[in-house]
């Protein structure tokens, strides 16, 4: 799977992939090697290479800390359940496990069917897209005409225009929408960072759909109704706030099946839950499903991509574009249900604060890459940051707003009642007084400055949501048997980003870019980098023969410049020796990091891989990284090599 990935990336000749596909091959290739080359390429990328290593070992006061927690945790179980209740319980989890050690009877394990492998029938997907595939058409150049497969290869998809379409076809009852946006390059770091808690938003907001797309959708009348007059209400509350006049409700009106509809989260939650068979959201590609699922705190490869994935039965194909659509366009991003998801990422933050492995992937992460990397922005400390400041803000301005509605409700003071008090009020104020009216005054100060902040935070997510969508950097990968579509499939996906509200210039600028696509590698139509692009520093040889170039120069300066009231032997030499030195140090160099942990001791080291996916050496480096994850002894067990 990674290999067929990387290939259809950077890929543009099918011998690139039989090769690397031709594992025996490639396996008889490396049983024929020497020792010594297998001693070079350890010591290359494995012993002499920069690494990062990040340790965890036991503390032992915290594990007294916590067997102390543990004894006094299980004396007060003793103490309340009773040693009867106890014992009850000991024989009951005994015959458990006596049960649970039976064998099943031999009958039973005959009637268990096998399915036979000759049984297993294989298939050759048909793909076909709305841009040229450099690998596609070297292989229908290189095949004879009659060839049905190399015809098939070469298939091009007509009237998809806004975004580049990949079909492909295999015999299935489903059907998999993946829609891959590239992020915005002039992005800044704080724009990324919202991007990260803008995708857990995109399936817990409300929608704003038409009355149309609602009754595709089936949904009650009484729903919609409620729904129209949500998104009135809406529509009003914003024109309020912006000053203008509500238009734009009145000028959907004119057409009944475009009057807009808001549905509350749960019914975008039911929706997804009734229509699809599975449905995910993440930052980056991978073929590792433990990656995809990590939103906001661990970005996977490809890590300046979003894939937004849909899947669900062939006969659904159209509500499944209608919720793509839902998802990417008509998310109504509100602070209510902004706060709600902040508070959740802070109880999952403080969660994975606590796992050990997870914090030594960051620590790993943080050494080895670029601050600014997105593998970084999606890590632990600038998301607990972020997430802390934004949680903050919007506390306060649901403070301010509670105290609003509290002053609002709260009647008036009939004047008859005051003249009592007018002596009273007109004595000196004591000290406490005056500093609780600082203090209010202070803390409504606070609350107006935080209300602000996250007006203006929310601001940033809309723009940043709607930045995302809008890009002409998109692919949409479409898996499912082409029979099952309808014949106007391609149709209905090109009017998937094709809507009065969606931006023309954006449009425009898709078609031009997909009509181009066919003349440049994929990765560099979507400006995918390698991961190794966003490391700390340079290549090592690189820095090494920089610095050996500066070196030369320095002392070639030195030599040119005259004499001067300076010592005999001027310290340029020693300098750029030392500089030298530096760099080749710079080459092998080990960083390591220290933690506390309660019982078990963690290290992680990662090393800079071979870059490319036809690199030469890539498969050897891979049967040492499983070697790796052999070695054993009582005191270590090693998990997977990557």
């Amino acid at each position: 799977i990674e290999i067929i990935n990387e290939y259809f990336l950077y890929g543009s000749k099918p011998e690139e992939l039989q090769q690397q596909m031709d594992q025996p091959k490639i396996a008889a290739a490396l049983l024929q090697q020497p020792e010594s080359y297998w001693a070079n390429v350890l010591l290359q990328w494995f012993a002499a290479a920069p690494a990062a290593v990040v340790c965890c070992w036991p503390s032992r006061r915290l594990q007294q800390q916590q067997a102390a927690a543990d004894a006094a945790a299980a004396a007060a179980i003793r103490q309340q359940v009773g040693s009867s209740k106890l014992q009850q319980l000991q024989d009951y989890i005994a015959a458990v496990k006596i049960k649970q050690s039976q064998k099943p009877p031999q009958q039973l394990l005959d009637k268990v069917p096998f399915a036979a492998l000759d049984a297993v029938s294989l298939f050759k997907p048909e793909v076909a897209a709305n841009f040229p595939l450099p690998a596609a058409a070297a292989a229908a150049a290189a095949a004879e005409g009659a060839d049905e497969e190399a015809a098939a290869a070469a298939e091009k998809i007509q009237g998809c225009s806004n975004l580049l379409l990949l079909l492909t076809s295999i015999p299935s009852q489903f059907v998999s929408l993946c829609l891959v946006v590239r992020i915005p390059q002039h992005w800044s770091s704080k724009q990324q960072l919202l991007l990260l808690q803008l995708l857990l938003l995109l399936q817990e907001c409300d929608i704003e759909i038409t009355r149309k797309e609602a009754k595709m959708l089936q949904l009650e009348d009484d729903l919609i109704e409620k729904g129209i007059a949500a998104a009135a209400a809406a529509a009003a509350a914003a024109a309020e706030e912006e000053g203008t006049a509500a238009t734009a409700a009145t000028a959907a009106a004119a057409d009944e099946d475009e009057t807009p509809v808001r549905l509350p989260h749960s019914v975008l939650s039911k929706l997804l839950l009734q229509l699809t068979t599975g449905h995910s959201v993440s930052c980056g590609a991978s073929s590792s499903s433990s990656s995809s699922s990590s939103i906001g705190f661990a970005a996977g490869a490809f890590r300046e991509l979003v894939s937004v994935q849909l899947t669900a039965a062939a006969h659904n194909f159209e509500l499944l574009l209608l919720l793509l659509r839902a998802i990417c366009c008509c998310v109504c991003i509100e602070g209510s249900r902004v706060y709600v998801q902040l508070k959740k990422q802070q109880k999952q933050l403080l969660r994975l604060k606590r796992k050990p492995n997870y914090l030594l992937l960051q620590l790993a992460a943080a050494i080895w890459f670029d601050r600014k990397a997105m593998v970084n922005l999606a890590g632990w400390g600038s998301s607990n940051k972020a997430t802390a400041a934004a949680a903050a803000a919007a506390a306060a301005a649901e403070a301010d707003g509670k105290k609003a509605e509290a002053a609002a409700a709260e009647p008036a003071t009939p004047a008859a009642a005051t003249e009592p008090t007018a002596a009273a009020a007109a004595a000196p104020a004591d000290a406490a007084a005056a500093a609780a009216d600082a203090a209010a005054a202070a803390g409504a100060a606070a609350a107006a400055a935080g209300k602000a902040a996250f007006k203006s935070y929310l601001k940033e997510l809309t723009e940043v949501y709607r930045q995302l969508f809008a890009t002409p950097q998109k692919l949409l990968h479409l898996t499912a048997d082409k029979k099952l579509l309808p014949n106007n499939f391609v149709e209905k996906i090109n009017g998937l980003f094709n809507s009065n509200k969606d931006n023309k210039q954006q449009q425009t600028a898709a078609a031009a870019a997909a009509t181009a696509a066919g003349t440049e590698p994929l990765h560099s139509f979507l400006g995918i980098r390698l991961a190794a692009e966003d490391k700390v520093g340079r290549q090592p040889a690189a820095a090494a023969t920089a610095a050996a170039d500066n070196a030369a120069a320095a002392a070639a300066a030195a030599a040119a410049e005259p004499e001067t009231l300076a010592p005999a032997e001027p310290a340029e030499p020693a300098a750029a020796a030392t500089a030298a030195a530096a760099a080749a140090a710079a080459a092998t160099a080990r960083v390591v990091v220290g933690l506390g942990c309660s019982s078990a001791s963690y290290v992680q080291a990662t090393v800079e891989a071979a870059e490319g996916f036809s690199n030469p050496e890539f498969a050897a480096l891979l049967i040492l990284s499983e070697c790796c994850s052999m070695m054993e002894d009582p005191r270590a067990r090693p998990s997977q090599a990557r």
